[in-house]
This record gives structure tokens, C-alpha cells and sequence, in this order.
């Protein structure tokens, strides 16, 4: 069972859902087919040739054909007999059909299911978002390997901003989210939802047991069970680079607004 997940212009995100063993899945790889069985989430890389894929450009003609198309299949092992047809993902309970390798690889999913059914406007949400990652990449702000907010913690940043403005336009959602992590009293945790508690060898995001889990500096938590930070490669130097380009954008932010006269999406460069 394939469950969609993310789009890109070159390239796709996925789940395979199977009830197969993982070494069964992993075992072969091909010229056009490779599996990484030892990553934190275990992938099977797979090209397409051929493939028209749709421009993601403001102006994109018809159909922009590429030579290949990227598609990174994340597995999932289900201790089931058979996959169902109105299989949920979402669902909780599936977390007790897996093993830890294979909740991670639903982590994405179950998340990003989450997240829409949390926000009051998905087209606002998903523009604001947009101008978001943009700035944050412009101004090198973007990596977890390098310390800094990766793409789910500027989506559950954004979505949390959201939830705050419920009516308000994306360029207004875009403004607030400076203002929010700027004034956020952090170590505080973002999140979008309760914490939902731990069950019997699932754990979840928690600073009071946890010693890692309380170093964490600007913990943002994903939203479903089981909840985990998603920030915790943040340090000292970059939590500073961090605040710093925060009050940067949010300080020209007001410059632009102040000489604008009417509104539109700013992204601070």
C-alpha cells in the first residue's frame, strides 16, 4: 500500500505500508532502484525516466518534461496479515502493529495529517509557509544538520501562527511569525496540541523525566503521537544567529510596511 505524501518539482516523497519483512523489501537493488535500509529512516530510492512533471514556477508552461523523476519511498512494517483498503494512518493504534523503525517512517505522514487538521485555513497557511522557507533558506537559516530549524519546525512554527490568527491573510501570518519566535519565551515548547502521554515503549517529548529532552533550547514538538522535538540540533551560537535574523526580519518587516501602501507578502532578504 503506497500512501502519497509530498511533492516536488523533481521529485517525490512516499510510504510503502507492507506487511512483509524489511529485510524482504531492502534485499534487491537495481540499476534505477536502491535501497538504504541503515538510515534513521530507512528509504528506497527509486528514478523514473521519462516523466512530465508540472513547473512549480508562477508562470509554468503546459507540461516542463525532466529526464527523471526522484521518488524516496519511506517503509513501514505492519505486524498485520493484510493491509486494509480504508487503512488510516492517522490512527494511533496503528503504532502498536509497528516496530520503532517503522514509526518513524510514518512520523511524516501522521504529522503532516496532523498539521492540516489543526489549522483554521490551509491556503493561508500554505502561503504564508511558503514566504517562510524562502527567507529562512535566503538567509542560510534552514538545516538541522547545521543547527538550524529544518522544514517541519518552520511549518509547525507557521501553523502554530495560524492557530493564533485564525482570520488573519498570509501576509499577515507572515508578519506575526518574526513577532512569535521573537517573543516566544523559549525554552518553552511550540506546539500545535496537548502532548498526548506516553504508552508502554512508545516515549514521547518529555522534560521533566527526560535529561535530553530538557537541553533542548527552542524545542518545537510534532503535533502527532508520539510526540517528538524536532529542534534539538539547535545550540547556543545558533539559537543567537537564530534571534538575531528573527529581529532582522522583523525589523524590516515594519521598514517595508511603513513604506508600503497596501499589504503584501514582505520576505525580509
Amino acid at each position: 500500500m503506497l500512501s502519497w505524501s509530498v511533492w516536488k518539482s523533481t521529485s517525490i516523497m512516499d510510504r510503502l505500508v507492507s506487511t512483509k519483512p524489511r529485510n524482504t523489501i531492502f534485499s534487491h537493488s537495481t540499476l534505477h532502484r536502491q535501497g538504504v535500509p541503515d538510515a534513521f529512516v530507512p528509504i528506497i530510492k527509486m528514478r523514473f525516466s521519462g516523466i512530465p512533471v508540472r513547473s512549480q514556477s508562477d508562470h509554468p508552461p503546459a507540461h516542463e518534461p525532466y529526464s527523471s523523476l526522484q521518488l524516496d519511498i519511506s517503509f513501514a512494517r505492519l505486524a498485520l496479515q493484510r493491509i486494509p483498503e480504508d487503512l488510516t494512518l492517522s490512527d494511533d493504534d496503528i503504532l502498536s502493529q509497528t516496530d520503532d523503525i517503522s514509526s518513524r517512517s510514518l512520523n511524516g505522514t501522521r504529522d503532516a495529517q496532523a498539521i492540516l487538521r489543526l489549522i483554521p485555513s490551509q491556503t493561508t497557511f500554505a502561503n504564508a509557509l511558503r514566504a517562510i522557507k524562502h527567507w529562512a533558506k535566503r538567509r542560510a537559516l534552514y538545516g538541522k544538520p547545521v543547527g538550524f530549524f529544518n522544514g517541519i519546525a518552520w511549518t509547525i512554527i507557521v501553523a502554530r501562527v495560524c492557530q493564533l490568527y485564525p482570520n488573519a491573510t498570509s501576509a499577515v501570518i507572515v508578519a506575526a511569525v518574526f513577532e512569535f519566535c521573537q517573543n516566544h519565551p523559549w525554552p518553552e515548547p511550540v506546539l500545535l496540541k496537548h502532548i498526548t502521554p506516553a504508552r508502554p515503549n512508545i516515549k514521547v517529548w518529555n522534560p521533566k523525566i527526560d535529561m535530553q529532552d530538557r537541553a533542548d533550547r527552542m524545542p518545537v514538538i510534532t503535533p502527532a503521537f508520539p510526540s517528538k522535538c524536532v529542534t534539538h540540533t539547535v545550540t547556543e551560537s545558533t539559537q543567537i544567529v537564530l534571534i538575531a535574523e528573527l529581529e532582522r526580519g522583523r525589523l524590516v518587516r515594519w521598514v517595508v510596511q511603513w513604506r508600503s501602501s497596501g499589504e503584501a507578502v514582505v520576505v525580509a532578504e
